[in-house]
This record gives structure tokens, sequence and C-alpha cells, in this order.
């Protein structure tokens, strides 16, 4: 797969090949049973822990398993700080594998917080990020459960590994009280290849100096392209491993973008965790039945999904009349994804979810990532974020689980191969 197949998954492309309403509010216990309760609407400035003991029991689910939101939805829409605490007990915990280590179902990812870059002289950064608002959106995060941020070494090409820490350290947070992720392998520095043991080993150190940590949780592979003939992938594979034994990793991860590549890979590298897209226009990877499903099944691989909004292109928040223009350096720019035309085909598609499930920002959310939660194998969502409002949005779609029913529409209004 290409760099332009990618991004267009990525951007969410169809490619041929309880307090929140209407969204029903059940346990994924619950799912498949027929909703005993009507769509509702009610006053934002309760507890939602009212509505759960009022509408339905929890259970764990750990086996069931951008700048993404839109910039009009305020703080206010999205809930009151009681509402937030409220997340704490609607955000519920699935393990990564069989390690034992488990994660809130709803992280964070970071990429935005590199702001614009270019590796190799391409573009794959995101319009700057202002770090105040950073602080106020991981502030509510962590106030609303979320335990899981996501980063990489290319983005920024460490900025978002500095910004991450220094917002942990505005905020008085102890890094190690929080699962955070890393990857390796697209920006190669001076080596021939990024997975070449030496420069992972640099990459592995520098990202612990970045972070300001003496290990980190969860260190993927960026990509599944290890050269030709696969020339770096043994002596790679086992570099992750040494890098493991010496405790500078705890849990191994491999992102990848095929089902070819995770299927080659994964009985070398072994890891706990898979990463890629995954959003309800492209649910190739997580989807029962598929290929890389099947594999997850056999191995007790569980996924983590980025891109979950689709880069926003769910929330209708793109005007055909006036597709949105994005800066040099911003991986968006010249990407058919948000061209005229697609966001024109998409608009009556969102129309159809608006009807079931609501029209505003928080509802759209809610549905998009819950979808994701509801595919077998799904360990936990990592939507983008760039500030409280879009923090608040994302984390508030704790708890909002789709039945089974709300599950099959949604592939029916999006028309998701």
């Amino acid at each position: 797969m290409n760099v332009e197949e990618v991004e267009l998954a990525m951007g969410g492309i169809e490619r041929t090949e309880p307090d929140w309403a209407p969204v029903f509010f059940r346990d994924e216990g619950d799912r498949g049973k027929k909703a005993a309760f009507e769509p509702f609407r009610v006053d934002p400035t309760r507890p939602c822990c009212e509505l759960i003991g009022r509408i339905v029991s929890r259970a764990e689910h750990i086996d069931r398993p951008e700048e993404e939101v839109a910039e009009g939805a305020s703080v206010a829409e999205a809930g009151s700080s009681d509402q937030r605490q409220g997340n704490v007990l609607s955000m519920k915990q699935r393990e990564l594998g069989r390690t034992g280590v488990t994660t809130s179902e709803i992280g964070f990812g970071c990429w935005t917080m590199g702001g614009l870059n270019w590796v190799n002289g391409n573009a794959n950064g995101w319009a700057n990020v202002d770090e105040d608002e950073v602080t106020k959106a991981i502030k509510i995060a962590v106030d609303s459960g979320v335990n899981h941020f996501d980063n990489a070494d290319v983005y920024g090409n460490g900025r978002a590994e500095q910004m991450l820490a220094r917002v942990f350290d505005r905020l008085g947070l102890k890094t190690n009280d929080y699962l955070i992720a890393t990857k390796v392998g697209h920006f190669p520095g001076t080596a021939a290849h990024a997975y070449e043991p030496a420069h992972i080993r640099h990459q592995c150190e520098q990202s612990l100096i970045n972070l300001k940590r003496d290990h980190i949780d969860l260190y993927y592979f960026h990509h599944g392209s290890f050269g030709e003939g696969d020339m770096y992938l043994d002596d790679a594979a086992a570099t992750m491993d040494k890098l493991v034994e010496e405790g500078k990793v705890r849990i191994k991860g491999q992102s990848a973008y095929s089902a070819d590549d995770f299927e080659r890979v994964t009985p070398r590298v072994r890891p706990s965790v898979f990463q890629s897209w995954a959003h309800a226009l492209d649910d190739q990877f997580v989807r029962p039945g598929s290929r890389v499903s099947k594999l997850m099944e056999e191995t007790g691989i569980t996924f983590v999904a980025f891109s979950p909004l689709a880069q926003a292109r769910l929330l209708d928040k793109f005007d055909p009349a006036n597709p949105p223009q994005f800066e040099p350096g911003d991986h968006r720019q010249n990407s058919r994804a948000f061209s005229a035309e697609a966001i024109a085909e998409l608009k009556p598609k969102l129309a159809k979810l608006k009807e079931r499930f609501g029209s505003s920002t928080e509802d759209l959310v809610a549905v998009a990532l819950n979808y994701i939660l509801a595919q077998p194998r799904v360990a936990c969502v990592i939507p983008g974020f760039r500030n409280e409002r879009q923090a608040t949005a994302n984390a508030g779609a704790a708890g909002r689980y789709l039945s089974d029913d709300d599950v099959a529409y949604v592939k029916e209004a999006l028309g998701t191969v």
C-alpha cells in the first residue's frame, strides 16, 4: 500500500476494493437487545452517574473488545465538570493483548501536538497547536478517566513527546501513573533505514529522554516495511526483545497499513498490540471475520485504533462549497479525502446518522468512537485533539455504547465496505 492509499484510508474516502442523547446508552452486555427506552434529551448540568444508575448496570468487557472535533463545539455543550467526573465511572478499562496491562477504552492520540512537520521532504504534520490549550485538554482527559496517551518519535520529530512531558509536569501528573505509547520507524535520521538496530535503540533512548521516563509502556514498530525482502526484520525484532529484557519497554506493538504486513511480520515480532486506522468508513482491520481480526483472535492480540473520527470527516464539519485548506507541512494538504466532491458525497450519509443519533458534535463523536469500540478485539480508540472542546467531546463518548442494531444502521447509512 502506497502513501496516498494510506492517507485516503485514514481520511475515510470510501474505497471500492448518561446523559447524552439521542444515542442509546447501554452496557456492552446489553448489545443486541431491543432498546427498552427511547432516545432522550436531558439537562446537561446533571451528573451522568445519576443516569447510569437509572438506566443500565455496568459490566467489564475486556474481551469486547483530530483535529477531529468541530471547532464550534463548546465546553458548555459537552457538559459540566460534574459530568466529566461522572465519565470516570463510565470509562472502562480493556486489556492490551494478554499482558494484564489495561487501557482506558478511549485514549488520546498526540500526533497534532507535533505541529507542522516534514520528514525526508514529505509533509507529515498538522496545524500547530497552542500548548496552553493542549494542557487544558489533557487535564480534561485525565479527569475523565483517560490513562492512555499515544505518541511517536516522528510527531514533530520529537516535539510531541517533549510537549507531553512538559504538560504532565505543568499539571503535576506522575508519568508512571499513565500508559504512554510511542513508536519508531518513520524517522530515519541519518540511518539507511529506520529499522536498523542501532537506530531503533537510539530512538528508544531519545524518546525516553523526551518523555522524561525510564521506560516506555507500549513501543510500536510504526509500519510494516522492514526493507527489501524484510532484510531488517529479524534484527529489528531481536532489538525490540532486548529493550524489553532491559526494562526499557514493557509491551511490544506493531502498527501497519495492510493485512499482508500484519500477517507477515507478526510471527517474528510477536506483538501484543496492533495499531492502524479504523473508522466507520473503513473498518477493514477490525470488523468480525476480517483477516486481521482472525489473526488477533488466534494470537490474543488486541487493537488500538487511530483516526476513529476519520480526521473529523465523520463530524459533518466541512462544507463542500468551501472545502478546507491546509498549510504546507500539514499531511492533509492536497488530500482527496477533503475535496469538495468527497465532502459532498458524504454529507447525505451523515444526515442519516443525525436522524437516528442526534446532530450535535458530541452525538457524532460518540457514534464514531463507539462504532469502533463495538468491534471485536478493539482495546481502545485514540482520537486526536488540540483543545479542551475537543477533549471534552472525545472523553464524553465513554459509556455511550451502540446496540447491534445501531452498529448495523451505521454500516448501512455509511455504506461501509
